[in-house]
């Protein structure tokens, strides 16, 4: 259902969302009517085409009331009919946010209003936003944190030279929050004076993205940012710095399904 908040973003990447579920036609259409879904909802009822490609969820066992469902994911499907990419999750409760999937696509999803939190000192400036805007229980939801440089100022990334930082961002939480692999963007080679090879630097402005999912029904979930890194300019590195940011995130419910006939 979130993916219908974000149809205007998957059109301008020239995208057409389908999805296809082992509900009859008349559970799908309900859904859809009940919900206000204007993309292709395609119903596999017996599971015939789920098993064809392979993606059986064949951790439910048959007896279990979900068994037919597949994994979770998508398939990137090009014009010439040829798959362009494979996203797929063990766990059948997983499923990526709208903004998650657009961001995935190389998009830019509009995350007006959504939880965010800003920092800012003389060497950088830092905004921390959240993917979606609120948390739903097993749910793939990406936090950006966009690192904003003053001028004439560089991080460095890994690997750097001992005795130098590298930067990082760690992201933890007191509530019941699972925190995937942190995800740098690419570092340009950067000579520094002095040594006789290039370092992994970044410049002007980079965005690192952090996957959470919330193991949580309801409440607010905190979130603690914490951004590690040694800013340097051409001729000299300065103290490193760790910034602590501070964004609560509420919880929202799931959409529920529709019943299926007995």
């Amino acid at each position: 259902m979130e993916l219908q908040t974000h149809l205007a973003g998957l059109a301008e990447q020239g995208i057409v969302p389908i999805a296809i579920s082992y509900d009859s036609q008349e559970v799908l259409a309900g859904f859809a009517e009940d919900n206000g879904i204007e993309y292709p909802l395609l119903s596999d009822e017996g599971s015939g085409v789920i098993r064809r490609y392979g993606i059986l969820n064949t951790l439910i066992d048959p007896d279990e009331e979900h068994y037919g469902l597949p994994f979770p994911g998508s398939y990137l499907v090009g014009r010439d009919g040829r798959v362009e990419e494979k996203r797929f999750h063990r766990e059948y409760r997983i499923r990526e946010a709208g903004g998650t999937v657009l961001r995935s696509l190389g998009a830019r999803p509009d995350v007006a209003g959504y939880p965010r939190v800003e920092g800012v000192d003389d060497q950088l400036s830092i905004t921390a936003t959240l993917g979606a805007p609120e948390f739903k229980f097993d749910q793939i939801i990406d936090l950006v944190v966009r690192l904003e440089l003053a001028p004439g100022l560089h991080l460095y990334g890994e690997p750097v030279q001992e005795g130098m930082y590298p930067t990082t961002v760690r992201v933890s939480s007191t509530a019941p929050l699972r925190v995937g692999d942190t995800r740098y963007p690419a570092t340009q080679p950067h000579v520094v004076e002095g040594l006789d090879a290039s370092l992994p630097a970044f410049v002007g402005e980079l965005e690192v993205v952090v996957p959470l999912i919330s193991d949580s029904r309801e409440g607010v979930i905190p979130i603690g940012i914490e951004i590690s890194y040694q800013a340097c300019s051409d001729r000299e590195c300065y103290i490193p710095r760790t910034e602590r940011l501070h964004l609560d995130v509420p919880t929202g419910a799931l959409v529920p399904g529709r019943p299926r006939p007995e």
